[in-house]
């Protein structure tokens, strides 16, 4: 009895710590609305990490207000795939974004299309792709147009 115990209570250990990262992914359709929405600000943040790059930019609102939001991509790894590093976003530089707003309401969102302030295309996805090696008939070059396959 004591043996099986030990052999439950390790199972439980090696288990419970690979669960996290199954429990921390999310759907994109449980967070985010469908419709996309256009904002245009000035970047003040950009958390390059696993598990999503997040950059912050300041947008005013319809009442003159600035609100400080958080615009999500996917993956650095995915994000280096399309041509993005950090040194792609300049604190300060003007940016138009297109993104799917959040349910909740909060000043959140994920990422389709993103404007430089030097009107290249810097990130585009259909979120169709998540890299070349997983959906071979669709990809984007670094500045946002669509490549056929080879």
């Amino acid at each position: 009895m004591k043996q099986a115990f030990l052999v439950a209570l390790a199972a439980c250990a090696v288990m419970i710590p690979s669960s996290t990262r199954v429990l921390a992914h999310h759907s994109f359709a449980a967070e985010f609305e469908y419709a996309e929405t256009n904002w245009t600000g000035l970047v003040t943040k950009l958390e390059w990490r696993l598990p999503h790059v997040h950059l912050y930019v300041d947008v005013k609102n319809s009442s003159g207000n600035v609100v400080n939001w958080c615009f999500e991509f996917p993956s650095p790894e995915q994000m280096l795939r399309r041509g993005m590093t950090r040194q792609s976003f300049k604190m300060g530089e003007e940016v138009s974004i297109s993104a799917y707003p959040a349910r909740e309401k909060q000043p959140m969102a994920m990422v389709r299309k993103v404007k430089l302030a030097s009107g290249q295309v810097g990130f585009i996805t259909d979120y169709e792709d998540f890299g070349g090696n997983k959906v071979e008939d669709i990809l984007f070059s670094p500045s946002g147009e669509r490549l056929q396959p080879e």
